[in-house]
């Protein structure tokens, strides 16, 4: 009305009001009109979200709900005040040739799916027992995993509070005292499932679940890039054949080229039996360093611009400081061992390579039943994997004194981006896959 009043005060200079002064005036009304038209159905809008959406608690009973969600269509009638679409426009008379119809335009159907809500805790009240393996460079992923599924309400036993060798942890798993173990090495403990447990075998009961790092266990000889790439080395073999090569590596002068053997490392040592077994420990010396320390001995040396020759393991913190593929390649032994398809060529001597050893992956072990009765558990551990790289680092940090649990929770909270998704499908698997109970032989989930 305001506007009103001001406009309806104006008069052309002949004194007579004008025509487009009183078009103004119109217009200002209308204007009011519809922004109050726009802040009712707003208003009503949110009234009939609030109404559709239960927006109460964390956890929503998806199965309390109907599969689709539908909202009235404008043109129901029995949609009470709802206005029916605009008539279809018609062509003026005489538009289109003789004989012609246009037919007349349908509306395009609202769509009527609401999105499904997802449970945000699907695990509330599941007690899991988490064991992780005597090996360093797991111990960060198994505080990742356990977190996560913390995260979707599972109750979960520290991993640093029950530590098992792979016999132990496959008849645990078996007996239902633990849920998951993290981690394994595959396909190398293929044959623990095979094993008899009562009147079945333990693979009945426990399986691998996921890929927490693929490629990522491996055990063989390392020497440095610039020798391969200066003498033209491939092979083991060929370095022994070299009188030069066999030189550089020579540090006592007796003619043999030392390796650095790291001792006390289970995964060394059976590395050295397999060198033993096919007679390639002859023309070599062996120079022990312990398990502690071997890798600072390598890096001295490295450092001070010496080659270097050496038994290594990953995943190792070493990894993350002497790259693979970089700074060192793994060495070939040659015809008489056979080839590790999984090492790109780039990261070895010779192409195919051949460590001597099997390539592992790192994987999650579980029980069955407890997988079968929590889909969000499963598809979980099924998403989380990391790169065989992070494992190295997550090794030095660990090395350095920090605590893997701390060290955890910081790459979860660097790392939304990637984890988010994966709690994703996890609370997606609670609402699409229904939960297998299971018959009580081989369960370790039971409610708190």
């Amino acid at each position: 009305m305001f506007g009103r009043a001001l406009w309806t005060t104006a008069r052309d200079p002949d004194g007579s009001r004008s025509a487009g002064t009183v078009w103004v005036v119109n217009v200002t009304e209308r204007r009011g009109i519809v922004a109050a038209a726009i802040a009712v159905t707003i208003g009503l809008i949110i009234v009939v979200i609030g109404v559709l959406i239960d927006g109460g608690g964390d956890s929503i009973d998806v199965a309390g709900l109907p599969e689709q969600a539908t909202i009235p269509s404008p043109t129901d009638p029995q949609a009470p005040d709802q206005p029916g679409p605009p008539a279809p426009t018609q062509p003026p008379q005489g538009s289109q040739p003789p004989g012609d119809s246009v037919p007349p335009v349908e509306p395009s159907a609202p769509s009527t799916t609401l999105p499904p809500r997802l449970p945000l805790r699907p695990g509330e009240g599941v007690e899991v027992i988490a064991a992780r393996s005597k090996t360093q460079p797991d111990a960060v992923p198994a505080e990742v995993t356990s977190a996560l599924l913390r995260e979707l309400g599972f109750q979960v036993s520290p991993p640093a509070d029950l530590e098992l060798v792979a016999d132990q942890a496959y008849r645990s798993l078996a007996a239902g005292d633990t849920d998951i173990w993290i981690a394994g090495r595959y396909p190398l403990d293929e044959d623990m499932l095979k094993q008899d447990y009562e009147d079945s075998t333990i693979g009945d009961l426990v399986a691998p679940l996921g890929e927490l790092a693929v490629e990522a266990s491996k055990v063989g000889l390392a020497i440095d890039r610039a020798t391969v790439d200066e003498l033209g080395i491939t092979t083991l073999q060929g370095l022994l054949a070299d009188p030069v090569a066999v030189e550089r590596y020579d540090r006592d002068g007796n003619g043999r080229p030392d390796v650095m053997v790291c001792q006390g490392d289970p995964r060394c040592d059976e590395f050295i039996d397999l060198l033993d077994e096919d007679d390639l420990l002859d023309g070599i010396d062996l120079v022990d360093q312990p398990s502690t320390n071997w890798g600072d001995a390598v890096i001295e040396e490295f450092r001070a611009g010496q080659p270097v020759l050496f038994v290594h393991s990953e995943p190792h913190w070493l990894a993350s400081i002497l790259l693979t593929g970089g700074d060192i390649v793994w060495l070939s032994l040659g015809t008489s061992s056979p080839a590790s398809a999984e090492i790109d060529s780039g990261e070895c001597s010779d192409d195919p390579c051949r460590l001597g050893a099997q390539v592992n992956d790192l994987r999650s072990v579980v029980n069955v039943c407890f997988v079968d009765e929590n889909p969000a558990a499963e598809a979980l551990v099924e998403a989380v994997t990391f790169d065989p790289l992070d494992l190295a680092v997550f090794d030095a940090e660990v090395r350095s004194g920090r605590d893997p649990f701390g060290v955890s929770a910081v790459w979860l909270e660097q790392h939304r981006a990637v984890v988010d998704p994966w709690l994703a499908a996890a609370r997606l698997a609670a609402v699409q896959t229904e939960p297998e109970p299971c018959d009580g032989e081989g369960g370790a989930a039971n409610p708190a």
